[in-house]
């Protein structure tokens, strides 16, 4: 499905959300993924959620990234390893990014769904593309 949505709009931006390695799946079939591994610290897109650079230890470096759905605040945590960080992200920090779709794993939360609808369900897993509302043709 991934293939499919992303030859038909190839200029949209995608993230994972609840599960790392989704973005590395999106990424092999043609999906422009904006967290996977970042070769260098893209602060176009961290200061668009993190103005103050609060976590700019966090982000600057060569990194494995991973992106949580949160109902809180957005914050960044150190991940497992030292080239990986997790980002749990908040739905109204979501729409700061020029993101329009998500491949989810597990559902979002409801404060999630004013802004964001499911557009495809995976029959044999608990993953899920949902399509940005402001984007929606």
């Amino acid at each position: 499905k991934i293939q499919e949505i992303a030859r038909e709009d190839s200029d949209a931006y995608w993230l994972a959300i609840n599960d790392r390695a989704l973005a590395a799946v999106g990424i092999a079939n043609g999906a422009r993924f904006l967290n996977a591994v970042n070769f260098y610290p893209d602060y176009g897109k961290w200061e668009l959620i993190d103005p103050q650079k609060k976590f700019d230890n966090i982000y600057n470096r060569y990194a494995h990234i991973a992106v949580y759905a949160t109902d809180g605040e957005t914050r960044f945590e150190q991940g497992k390893t030292i080239d990986s960080f997790t980002t749990y992200l908040s739905a109204e920090d979501s729409l700061k990014w020029p993101v329009r779709y998500l491949v989810v794993a597990r559902g979002l939360d409801d404060s999630w769904l004013d802004n964001y609808e499911k557009i495809y369900d995976d029959p044999e897993g608990d993953h899920y593309i949902y399509k940005r509302k402001d984007f929606a043709q």
